[in-house]
């Protein structure tokens, strides 16, 4: 089955971009130059070929098993106090 799904999807990424392809070609002979959408047509290309070769991927991210719980420990809720920028040598930007 998943030598089935990995052809009709490779199958479909070069048929898509053969489609595409061929559009472009068209409108590139119509139009007489290259205009906007022939360029558009052939920067999309590469979309279905990616597809069609990215491999399966049958795992599941979000499984328990794999969730790590962080432990944030002890926060400090106190604020203490924030010096003064100036007295740190920092200088104020002026707008």
């Amino acid at each position: 089955m998943l030598l089935s799904t990995l052809m009709r999807r490779r199958a479909l990424g070069v048929f898509l971009s053969t489609t595409l392809l061929v559009l472009s070609v068209l409108l590139l002979s119509t139009e007489g130059t290259i205009t906007t959408e022939v360029w558009a047509l052939l920067l999309l290309i590469p979309l279905p070929v990616a597809i069609a070769l990215s491999p399966e991927n049958d795992e599941i991210s979000d499984s328990d098993e794999r969730r790590m719980e962080w432990d944030d420990g002890e926060t400090n809720t106190e604020h203490s106090e924030v010096a003064d920028p100036l007295d740190s040598g920092f200088d104020i930007p002026i707008l």
